[in-house]
């Protein structure tokens, strides 16, 4: 019997001592939850648009604007008054802001915070039937035109179209096509 637990008391100690060791080598926490102290984005599962957007990957219509004149306009809600008024206003086009027209006749363009852009292609043919005009009309040509959709993700305002083709961007609202000019 004192043999029995002598070796009962040694099979112990070494699973005492075996023990103790492996607590020291496994981590407090699971790697899962700790934060490395140099995360990277895809680390943390947070995207840095700034960082992964390289100048190369800016949007071509990404910048700043000035309304030059009316190209063209329809059935409109713009007043003759509302379209001359809108002329020499500054328009911002990033990926944290829009500063755009709408629908909505006013003085001033309107801001929207973190605007969602969409983006498609329209052959002069298509572009007619989706905007009811002539490209012709507004100095577009043969060729794929860009149309690009501005929505704001709260809801809280209308949004906004900008036409692109070549070196001419065209901003619909409330019917009325503008030529926007580049400033920054």
């Amino acid at each position: 019997m004192k043999k029995f637990a002598a070796a009962l008391l040694s099979a112990m100690i070494a699973i005492v001592f075996t023990g103790c060791s492996m607590s020291q080598a496994v981590p407090s926490a699971s790697p899962s939850l700790q934060t490395p102290a140099t995360a990277t984005p895809t680390e943390t599962g947070i995207p840095d648009t700034a960082a992964s957007q390289s100048p190369t990957e800016q949007k071509v219509y990404f910048g700043t604007f000035e309304v030059t004149e009316e190209a063209a306009s329809g059935v409109s809600t713009y007043s003759q008054t509302d379209i001359d008024e809108m002329i020499g206003k500054t328009l911002r086009f990033s990926s944290d802001e829009a500063v755009i027209l709408n629908d909505q006749p006013s003085a001033s363009p309107v801001e929207m915070k973190s605007p969602q852009y969409s983006e498609s292609t329209l052959a002069v043919d298509d572009f007619e039937s989706v905007f009811k005009i002539s490209a012709a009309q507004l100095g577009l040509t043969e060729g794929d035109i860009t149309k690009v959709d501005i929505s704001d993700p709260t809801g809280a305002t209308s949004g906004s179209t900008l036409i692109l083709q070549d070196n001419k961007v065209l901003i619909a609202a409330g019917g009325v096509y503008f030529v926007l000019s580049r400033i920054a």
